[in-house]
């Protein structure tokens, strides 16, 4: 049996909150949201799914779309690719299996902008709808990984502002994509929140949360 959905997104949300801690350390304060560094991030959270990995399973990054499909082996459709399916099209961290077919696909923010995670949400639900085992493919599983970060005069608000913030998203996400009308399984996760550390100058409270967004495939009855 593979990694299981459950063990990608607890490493991914892992794998994120450390990435910004070490950044933190390296920088003398930085944050991922802060610098352009998001080839950093997705190797931290690689390290730690490579860890929940089983024997002889695999990662690579900046997969293309077409190599996703040939890998899966999904036959190509008659007629034109889709636009949001093409070949040139590459998804930021992907997970093999042991007979390197793909299952799980990841993409990686360093924080929440609506227009951009919602072009990736797309692609990640295309890429499920065409090479999922509902088409005879290997896709089960898509992520779109991220941190909530929000600062307010104190921890309680700080809190607060990230619980809203999480509700907004989950909400959002349903309803454009009319999750509750798909067959597809959504799931929003998100990691304790840490705040940032008063060894360094700043005016306010500043609080970090890596949140996960999954995306899966009832599997098929047999």
């Amino acid at each position: 049996m593979t990694i299981t959905r459950t063990s990608v997104t607890e490493a991914v949300i892992r794998g994120i909150a450390a990435a910004n801690r070490r950044l933190e350390e390296l920088s003398d304060g930085y944050w991922i949201c802060d610098y352009g560094v998001e080839g950093y991030v997705q190797g931290v959270i690689a390290s730690y799914l490579r860890r929940a990995q089983k024997e002889q399973e695999s990662i690579l990054f900046e997969v293309s779309f077409e190599e996703i499909r040939e890998d899966s082996e999904v036959l190509r459709r008659p007629g034109r690719v889709r636009k949001i399916l093409k070949d040139t099209h590459r998804s930021d961290i992907v997970l093999f299996d042991r007979k390197r077919r793909p299952v799980h696909v990841i993409e990686v923010k360093r924080y929440w902008n609506r227009r951009n995670c919602f072009k990736d949400i797309r692609r990640i639900l295309a890429l499920l709808n065409e090479y999922s085992r509902e088409k005879n493919g290997s896709l089960n599983h898509g992520v779109l990984v991220f941190p909530i970060i929000e600062w307010a005069s104190s921890k309680s608000e700080v809190r607060e502002k990230v619980r809203k913030k999480e509700q907004k998203i989950k909400h959002d996400v349903k309803t454009q994509f009319s999750l509750d009308k798909q067959s597809v399984i959504f799931n929003f996760r998100m990691s304790s929140l840490r705040y940032y550390p008063h060894l360094y100058e700043y005016e306010h409270e500043l609080g970090f949360a890596g949140c996960c967004l999954s995306f899966a495939k009832p599997r098929r009855s047999s």
